[in-house]
C-alpha cells in the first residue's frame, strides 16, 4: 500500500490556528513563535515551575521569564498570544500535529513492508504503541506540566479528536487489510487501539520512573489482542 500524501503544514492547521491572537504566516514570524512555545516547554518542565501547573495556579508561566529564556520582548509575547489558553493551548496543538504525523509516518512505513495482510496490520498496530510511548514519555516532565494545564484550562478534547482523526485514518489506510469489515468497525476498533495505548502511556508517565520500552510492548500486546479478536475473520486472503 503506498504511503498517503504528508498533511499540511502543522502550523496551517485550523485547530492550531484559533489560539493566537495574531496567526504567523511568515518563516520570520513562525521562527519566532516555536521560539516561544519553546521556551514555554522548557520552563513548564522546571521543577521551580511545577506548581504553576497545580489547579490553584492563576497563571502557567512567567511572561517575563518566558520572553528572556525565547530571546524575543515581552511585547512579541502578546502580539501572537492573548492568553494564558492560547499559548498552553498552541503548545498542545504543535504537539498533537507533530505527532500525527510521526505516527502516520510511521505507520505508513509499515505497511509497505511485504507481508500477509494479518502481519501488516499487526506491525502498524504494534509501530502505533511503540510511536505513542516514545513521543510521550520521552520528555515526561514537559509532558505532564503540560497535560495538567491542558486539563485545568478545559483543552483535552484536543487529544480526543486527535484520536478520532488516527482512528479514520488508520481505517482508511487499512481497509485492503480487513475488506469485509465495515469501516465503522474498523474506525471503532482504531479509536479502542488509541484509547487502549494512550491509557496506559499516561499511567506511566504520572509514575516515579518511566519505563517507555516496556509499556510499548505491553501496550503493543494489548492492542494487537483487541484487534485480532475484532477482526480475525476479516483478513484479506
Amino acid at each position: 500500500m503506498p504511503p498517503s500524501p504528508p498533511d499540511h503544514d502543522h502550523h496551517e492547521a485550523s485547530f492550531f490556528r484559533r489560539f493566537f491572537r495574531r496567526f504567523p504566516k511568515q518563516p520570520r514570524s513562525r521562527a519566532l513563535v516555536d521560539a516561544i512555545l519553546d521556551a514555554s516547554e522548557e520552563l513548564l518542565s522546571d521543577d521551580e515551575h511545577a506548581n504553576l501547573a497545580s489547579k490553584e495556579s492563576s497563571k502557567t508561566v512567567n511572561v517575563e521569564r518566558l520572553a528572556e529564556r525565547a530571546g524575543v520582548s515581552p511585547g512579541s509575547f502578546y502580539e501572537y498570544f492573548a492568553s494564558e489558553e492560547g499559548l498552553v493551548g498552541a503548545l498542545v496543538g504543535r504537539a498533537t500535529a507533530r505527532n500525527f504525523d510521526d505516527f502516520m509516518a510511521t505507520i505508513d512505513a509499515e505497511l509497505a513492508l511485504p507481508g500477509s495482510p494479518e502481519a501488516t496490520l499487526e506491525r502498524a498496530v504494534r509501530a502505533t504503541a511503540r510511536t505513542v510511548s516514545t513521543r510521550y514519555l520521552e520528555r515526561p516532565k514537559t509532558t505532564r506540566a503540560v497535560l495538567r494545564v491542558a486539563l485545568r484550562l478545559g483543552l483535552l478534547p484536543m487529544l480526543q479528536d486527535d484520536r478520532d482523526r488516527f482512528a479514520r485514518e488508520m481505517a482508511r489506510r487499512c481497509a485492503e487489510l480487513v475488506p469485509t469489515a465495515p469501516k465503522d468497525a474498523v474506525e471503532a476498533t482504531m479509536r479502542d487501539v488509541a484509547d487502549i495505548v494512550m491509557g496506559m502511556v499516561f499511567a506511566d508517565l504520572f509514575r516515579k520512573e518511566q519505563d517507555a520500552s516496556g509499556v510499548a510492548v505491553r501496550a503493543g500486546d494489548a492492542a494487537w489482542a483487541l484487534v485480532r479478536d475484532r477482526l480475525r475473520g476479516d483478513f484479506a486472503a
